[in-house]
């Protein structure tokens, strides 16, 4: 079955080369392409200066989402193992950007996880030879774990979820993916759900360990309306304007949340809405379209003061990397991919400011934390361009309303800690255990 990937994977590349060559002309696939196939020079000298001796613990995340689940844990193995190098990768532009903004300083070094081809997993691997992986999330290779294997070396799947629509194509490949689970030392669910779909799909049972979600394990805060009048000072935002904010928007959206504020601007006259798209590429295209509608509009590059952000009707977020301190800026807080077919971002980060929450039906990649929001009062999902502009009139006319819902989203994110620990407890094992014992069972070719 390997043997049938590779040749898959080599007639999908030679395919899709004439598309390669014509997307060098975006910078983000620029800035990853030589990295993540071991090529680039700035790539090499790093891994050519780590020591084999070092035997680095390697952290791998996809990209923004996974990198940020990433943070606790690696927080906690700088507290734990002081003397323990850690090693990070990341498989996006955007999420490298994160990664340096939270790890620069904390990890021995920063670089991209490689393509799934033989010779640069080969290249890059070889070159850390780490002591263990952990795999944040999602980004599953079968050449990468094949080569772990061989090398003895263990490697963690950590705050996994499996969705319908990848529990289903992993039941399409059948004995394949049985083998692909089983190369895993642990893999540690968000919930049981999760548990019975890694193990009806081939993981071993006793391998597959319910953790919990470590996105309950950012840290919440202890007084959010001091931090919320902090940032209005810091932007230049006055203390009096409601705010409703747009939190990782895709195209659809944000023509939604105009003719929703516009509304909305006729009954609260100060009304701010704050817009951070999850491409900050489409800022320019979002700014545009907010004009094109009568909106006064701004931008936010960073947390500085600007007198001009008063002046206007909406402030576009055009980088990454502050979405999470902006919440505290919220009244009122909107999930953005959950009114298109995205699946949903992640809410905690305005539940971990008691702020209160806004999503559309597809929350399909968070469901189990949506679903306990919203059962505990601390959430309201919304279908269409009515139920959206009720739901943030009611709770900006009612201000006992609106804290009362901020405090049980509040809740929800203080009741369901616990995941680092989980978490921690199957890493250090492993760490424990050593390379070479109890190895997973090898790839049948």
């Amino acid at each position: 079955m390997l043997l049938w990937y590779n040749l898959i994977l080599t007639f999908a590349a030679f395919i899709a080369l004439p598309y390669l060559i014509l997307s060098m002309v975006k910078q983000k696939r620029r800035a990853t392409f030589l990295h993540r196939l071991g090529w680039a020079a700035d790539s090499k000298r790093f891994l050519h200066a780590i020591s084999r001796e070092d035997r680095p613990i390697w952290i791998h995340a996809l990209s923004v989402g996974e990198v940020i689940s990433a943070e606790p844990i690696i927080n906690s193995l700088m507290e734990r193992l002081p003397a323990q190098k850690v090693v990070f990768s990341v498989s996006t532009h955007t999420g490298m950007r994160t990664a340096r903004q939270l790890f620069s300083g904390k990890v021995t070094a920063l670089f991209y996880f490689p393509y799934d081809l033989y010779f640069s997993v080969k290249f890059i691997a070889d070159s850390i030879h780490a002591k263990a992986v952990v795999i944040v999330e999602t980004d599953i290779w079968p050449n990468f774990q094949m080569h772990m294997q061989r090398c003895g070396i263990p490697v963690l799947l950590v705050n996994a979820r499996l969705s319908t629509d990848s529990f289903r194509a992993y039941r399409l490949i059948g004995g394949f993916s049985r083998n692909i689970m089983a190369s895993f030392r642990y893999i540690g669910v968000q919930t049981e759900a999760d548990a019975e779909r890694f193990i009806h799909i081939g993981a071993p049972a006793e391998r597959v360990v319910v953790t919990g979600n470590l996105k309950f394990e950012q840290k919440s805060t202890e007084k959010p309306s001091f931090e919320q009048g902090n940032l209005r000072v810091e932007l230049g935002i006055a203390a009096q304007r409601p705010i409703v904010l747009l939190g990782s928007t895709h195209q659809g959206e944000e023509i939604l949340g105009v003719g929703v504020f516009k509304k909305l601007k006729q009954r609260f006259g100060q009304l701010l809405m704050i817009v951070a798209p999850r491409d900050p590429g489409r800022a320019e295209s979002i700014g545009r379209l907010f004009r094109e509608h009568g909106l006064t509009v701004g931008y936010i590059s960073n947390l500085a003061y600007d007198k001009s952000h008063d002046q206007c009707d909406a402030l576009v977020v055009n980088t990454i990397g502050i979405l999470r301190r902006l919440y505290a800026l919220a009244d009122v807080a909107f999930i953005g991919g959950s009114m298109v077919a995205e699946g949903g971002h992640n809410p905690l980060e305005a539940a971990s400011f008691g702020k209160p929450i806004l999503f559309g039906p597809d929350m399909s990649d968070f469901a189990d934390v949506s679903q306990k929001l919203t059962t505990a009062g601390g959430a309201l999902c919304v279908h269409n361009e009515r139920q959206f502009h009720e739901a943030i009139s009611d709770l900006l006319s009612d201000k006992i309303y609106c804290h009362q819902v901020g405090q049980r989203a509040l809740h929800v994110f203080k009741s369901n800690t616990g995941a680092l620990e989980n978490t921690m407890a199957i890493i250090l094992k492993t760490i424990a255990m050593g390379n070479a014992e109890n190895a997973p069972t090898r790839y049948e070719s």
